[in-house]
């Protein structure tokens, strides 16, 4: 799960702070900040949902806070995650955990959570509420759609290993990545290749800056 960085608070044009009465209004500064993915299955999403993290029904005070929002798909926002956690206790969120490390991406499209983070039990949980870790033909395509990227990025890294590993062929990469979204799944396939990992870092708009180029960071 991509870790991110929130940007501060969207301004006005006059430099006030946005105060929408209708969450709807930050979906140009969510897109601007993380990107059209979703921030959960990672799939590139053409019209994502705001989510709310503490739900809105549970928590109406903080339908329009900023810091509340985020992007999903429809299936892990209205079909899975709902109102089922009342708050952000007891989950890890890609907004303010460094999800990335985790969790770990294998081969057949499992998404397993790392037993060395102090945060597994909350790590398990994000992935029960998500059903993040469903088997595959089960509830939805989620794993079968990261053991399909992970095979074409494994193709993609023989290639590379196996060529010169130019300039182009680092384009072509991180085109695959942006086109189709699981970073994640991208990330660890490549995760011995650092010029090419942060090349696909700093094609996301939002990943936190530990895992981008020095250049790409502000």
């Amino acid at each position: 799960m991509r870790s991110l960085q929130r940007n501060p608070w969207p301004k006005n044009s006059d430099g006030t702070p946005k105060a929408p009465v209708e969450y709807k209004s930050f979906l140009p500064d969510l897109k601007a900040n993380f990107g059209g993915y979703c921030c959960y299955c990672e799939t590139r999403v053409r019209k994502p949902d705001i989510e709310h993290v503490a739900p809105k029904s549970l928590n109406p005070s903080q339908a329009c806070d900023w810091n509340n929002l985020l992007l999903a798909c429809p299936i892990c926002n209205r079909d899975y995650k709902k109102n089922k956690n009342p708050s952000r206790n007891d989950y890890v969120w890609p907004d303010i955990d460094d999800t990335f490390d985790m969790y770990e991406y294998q081969g057949d499209g499992s998404m397993l959570v790392n037993q060395s983070s102090p945060k597994r039990n909350d790590a398990q949980n994000t992935i029960n509420l998500m059903h993040l870790n469903a088997p595959i033909g089960k509830n939805d395509e989620i794993r079968t759609i990261r053991t399909e990227q992970w095979y074409i990025a494994s193709e993609l890294l023989e290639d590379y290993k196996n060529g010169a590993k130019t300039t182009k062929q680092i384009e072509r990469i991180v085109k695959n990545v942006v086109a189709n979204g699981y970073w994640s799944v991208w990330m660890t396939v490549f995760k011995d290749h650092p010029e090419v990992t942060k090349k696909i870092a700093d094609a996301f708009p939002g990943t936190l800056p530990k895992y981008c180029t020095q250049s790409a960071n502000p």
